[in-house]
């Protein structure tokens, strides 16, 4: 697998991550942590990731 196709995969992982967020689950986690933590808005990311995405990130 070269880098070109890493970098790819990884774009496009990092958009349905953005695309699927929830401003609601985003302070939710904030409130948990006592000290300061980036939260995204996802309560796991394999949990809505699309199909084609799992299987890559699951061979990994």
């Amino acid at each position: 697998m070269t880098n070109f196709l890493m970098e790819d995969i990884i774009k496009m992982v990092r958009e349905e991550l953005k695309g699927n967020a929830d401003e609601k689950t985003r302070i939710s986690g904030e409130r948990y942590f006592k000290e300061e933590v980036r939260i995204y808005g996802l309560r796991s990311a394999i949990e809505k990731m699309p199909p084609e995405l799992k299987r890559i990130a699951m061979a990994r």
